[in-house]
């Protein structure tokens, strides 16, 4: 009778320890090998038993805690998502409200438009001719010699033009004004002998003020010499090479002026 008892103690001892070994941590089970754990910690069956409940409580505890996690983590990616849908949905309904608006502000320049050019009726036909008009008068002043004494005339004239051109600017009655006003000063002062003073660039390079005779559209004298003018930058510049026997005509004519 004894020895069976010692036989089931044994298998039973054998079988708690499995047990044991099944729920006890991984840390346990790197400090010391299972049979050293259980002779030295283990002094009988019943200590064996709580030792195992103790295990399997510290184990059911650390799934609760995992599952919260889990749970959190869960919980704050839906919110997360739900977030992200209603951002979604405010820029979209922003973005459909705004083509609304761009289409409507469409619809009402279109309109607008219309209206200017119903109004306007045969006044776009002159203001063609006003244009084309501009455009050459504006090409004619920049390479003139008068303009060598009246600089930057058509900086207006270009903002005319400009006017003219566009489909929702109208130029001014004065700005119309200032290009039948340029065009008669340029007629009239095709026929004039001019006296004024500005900058001359000599043969050697040096700037200098002086006073220059303008003969109508064609000639530019200074200290008896003739000049040149560059429209692109608006220099007078003495000639390098004077005209052969007419320096002596370009002294007589500023001394007769």
């Amino acid at each position: 009778m004894n020895v069976l008892n010692r036989v089931f103690r044994t298998s039973l001892s054998a079988v708690l320890l499995m047990s044991a070994l099944s729920v006890l941590p991984a840390s346990a089970e790197e400090k010391a090998s299972p049979a050293q754990a259980v002779n030295s910690d283990v002094k009988s069956l019943d200590e064996l038993l709580q030792l195992i409940k103790t295990a399997k409580v510290r184990e059911s505890k650390e799934h609760r805690q995992r599952e919260r996690a889990f749970k959190a983590d869960k919980n704050r990616q839906a919110q997360l998502l739900q977030q992200a849908q209603q951002q979604k949905v405010e820029e979209e309904a922003r973005s459909a409200q705004l083509e609304s608006t761009f289409a409507d502000n469409e619809r009402e320049l279109e309109a607008l438009q219309e209206q200017m050019e119903n109004r306007l009726g045969t006044l776009k036909e002159l203001f063609g001719h006003i244009t084309a008009t501009a455009g050459d008068t504006v090409t004619r002043l920049e390479k003139s010699l008068v303009s060598a004494q009246y600089p930057g005339r058509t900086a207006q004239l270009n903002e005319l033009i400009e006017k003219m051109s566009s489909n929702s600017r109208l130029p001014s009655l004065k700005e119309i004004e200032n290009l039948a006003y340029e065009m008669s000063r340029e007629m009239v002062e095709a026929g004039r002998v001019s006296r004024f003073n500005t900058a001359v660039l000599s043969a050697d390079g040096a700037h200098s003020e002086q006073e220059v005779i303008r003969i109508g559209l064609f000639n530019l004298v200074s200290n008896g010499r003739y000049l040149s003018y560059n429209p692109d930058n608006g220099v007078l510049a003495e000639l390098a090479r004077q005209p052969g026997g007419l320096s002596k005509g370009a002294v007589a004519l500023q001394a007769a002026s």
